[in-house]
């Protein structure tokens, strides 16, 4: 029968990974305060770029990954305690080279344009 309780040193090792993601909504939120008040045009942009960050989060090939990641592992006989939590880490690496090889380049910055 699988054991369904954590030990203690997993229960640290999600404390740990808990306090991180706090650590960097803090972080994040108070950066964002701190730039609103010198661009408060910007307020909306930052509020819904946040919005469309956590829904990107959920999309379901998101979920998808990170359960086959998971299934995987326990088929291994793995602890996969972390996977949610790596998963973000590991694929900015993957997209920005096929980003930069796209065709298309990005829009130009708002710097290249004087009022």
């Amino acid at each position: 029968m699988p054991r369904l309780a954590f030990s203690p040193a997993e229960w640290r090792r999600l404390a740990g990974l808990y306090g991180f993601i706090g650590f960097l909504h803090v972080l994040g939120w108070g950066l964002y305060l701190h730039y609103a008040v010198q661009s408060p045009q910007l307020v909306g942009l930052g509020f819904a770029a946040y919005m469309f960050g956590l829904r990107h989060a959920f999309d379901a090939d998101h979920i998808a990954a990170v359960d086959d990641t998971v299934r995987f592992m326990l088929q291994k006989g793995k602890q996969p305690l972390a996977v949610g939590f790596s998963f973000p880490w590991a694929m900015p690496p993957w997209c920005w080279p096929w980003r930069s090889a796209s065709p298309w380049p990005p829009a130009p910055s708002e710097a290249n344009y004087r009022c």
